[in-house]
């Protein structure tokens, strides 16, 4: 399958399973950067590929230019320049573009009955927790009030990011005072809990989801993104069930996945539990952790500018990662 190049973000949708080689300039890590960005190429026999239905088939570019962000949600797009970037990728072997009449801002991501609609650009706050400098509340949270402004409505965090949930709820109240009520309206926060390997009983789950809900001064959490990190251990499933109990309550929209395998996404699904997504966290490669078609959306998650990803994930999923704006701030962008 073809890769798409996403100009406005420096990371690559590499999907395949081949060998690829990372080209990467000093500033690859900024958005607006003045170099263009540097993506991954697949190495194999060629650099191109057909794809084919019976009689109908095209010849493309292994790697595609994506041009999504020109639907301008990033800032203004000067025409000449862009097509003379169009121009150099065309003449350095890239030759095909991939478009669309319009590109959604928002999506819904949904199983059955429970369903969540969130932008299709997240903003991730898993950096909050401090491991890169003093994070400072006031200008986080004025950050935060920016991205909403400008279109970007979803937050992604988890409890163990450090204060990330903290920041959200003065943001969340902050928007609740100062701006109109369709802004607040739009805003979600999806959160992530991380629970130690202990014995999973209703109320050990309930106090947990109560500390995420004080924290972050909602009555519901708009989407609780539930990881597991020991496998042999089945308590997985009924931390799941209580997490089930507790949306049927009200105290959770919607319930969510992060980093689990198929094996387990079988049993889960098998079990009853309707989870409505699976955010995927990569560092290279994508372990290939194929999908249930249409059961559920992947939010699948880099951290680093370059990233090949496995072509056995379903077809309709959102790609987020996570980079550095100038501000030091970041991101999680979307790559359709």
């Amino acid at each position: 399958m073809a890769a798409t190049i996403h100009h406005a973000f420096t990371s690559l949708s590499a999907i395949g399973t081949r060998r690829t080689k990372s080209r990467t300039g000093p500033d690859s890590r900024r958005l607006g950067g003045a170099r263009p960005v540097r993506c991954q190429v697949a190495v194999g026999e060629n650099r191109r590929v057909r794809v084919r239905n019976g009689d109908d088939s095209i010849e493309i570019c292994r790697v595609l230019n994506g041009m999504w962000q020109m639907s301008g949600a990033w800032g203004r797009i000067d025409r000449d320049d862009a097509v003379e970037a169009m121009l150099r990728y065309a003449d350095a072997g890239l030759s095909t573009f991939d478009m669309a009449d319009h590109y959604k801002r928002r999506v819904v991501v949904k199983n059955g009955k429970d369903s969540l609609d969130i932008c299709r650009v997240v903003n991730g706050m898993w950096q909050t927790r401090g491991g890169w400098g003093r994070i400072e509340r006031d200008s986080a949270v004025d950050a935060m009030l920016k991205y909403a402004d400008s279109g970007p409505t979803t937050f992604d965090m988890a409890d163990i990011y450090g204060p990330a949930e903290d920041l959200y709820g003065i943001f969340i109240n902050r928007v609740r005072r100062e701006r109109p009520p369709e802004l607040l309206e739009s805003v979600k926060g999806l959160t992530k809990w991380v629970p130690p390997p202990v014995k999973m009983t209703s109320s050990y789950v309930r106090e947990s989801i109560n500390v995420s809900r004080k924290r972050m001064d909602v009555e519901a959490l708009d989407m609780l993104q539930f990881h597991w990190w020991d496998y042999s251990n089945t308590g997985y499933i009924d931390a799941l069930k209580h997490l089930t109990d507790l949306k049927e309550e009200g105290k959770i929209k919607t319930v969510a996945l992060t980093n689990f395998d198929t094996e387990r996404l079988h049993i889960i699904l098998e079990n009853g539990i309707p989870v409505v997504s699976n955010q995927l966290s990569t560092t290279g490669i994508l372990p290939c952790f194929p999908f249930l078609p249409g059961a559920i959306k992947s939010l699948r998650e880099s951290t680093i500018p370059n990233t090949a990803l496995a072509d056995s994930v379903a077809e309709e999923c959102l790609l987020v990662f996570q980079v550095w704006n100038s501000n030091g701030w970041i991101i999680i962008g979307e790559v359709p």
